[in-house]
């Protein structure tokens, strides 16, 4: 991903259990972007952890922005939801600075439900990207359903 949380690309595990991004065009692509204003992009995210999330996502575009400058993409993106989304200026204008979510995160998927997984963060800072590596404890419900994702890869589960 792109330091905005534009995916670059994904393996079929990653789009089964995130949804495929790889159609996404414009300022869709920024993941703080849709979640300020696409509902339905929340939806991996427990609604309990919506509120950390979208602090997270604002601090990292704030990172972004600090590191990419004045008339960069990241300042489109800063324009472009203070001018659609009264909950992002709210978040935006709290000023949160280095705010992280935790190795551990959440997600809920469709068919499984809630899975709990480690989060690796590998950052490339020279070329301003981030690969994310989504784990589980071995041999725990999440690791079973995590190996049945990638296992299935984009086909559907159930009916």
């Amino acid at each position: 991903m792109t330091d905005l949380g534009e995916t670059l690309v994904q393996n079929d595990a990653a789009i089964a259990l995130l949804g495929d991004a790889s159609t996404l065009t414009g300022l869709d692509r920024v993941a703080v972007y849709r979640w300020f204003t696409d509902p339905d992009a929340r939806r991996v995210y427990p609604a309990d952890d919506h509120d950390l999330r979208g602090r997270v996502f604002v601090a990292e575009l704030r990172t972004a922005l600090a590191r990419q400058g004045a008339g960069s993409r990241a300042e489109q993106v800063v324009d472009a939801l203070l001018a659609r989304s009264p909950d992002f200026a709210r978040v935006w204008a709290e000023h949160e600075v280095g705010l992280v979510h935790g190795p551990a995160k959440r997600l809920v998927h469709p068919e499984l439900g809630v899975l709990t997984l480690e989060c690796q963060k590998l950052l490339d800072v020279e070329q301003s990207q981030v690969l994310l590596v989504f784990t589980a404890t071995p041999g725990s419900p999440d690791d079973e359903r995590l190996r049945l994702l990638a296992a299935l890869g984009r086909q559907r589960i159930g009916v």
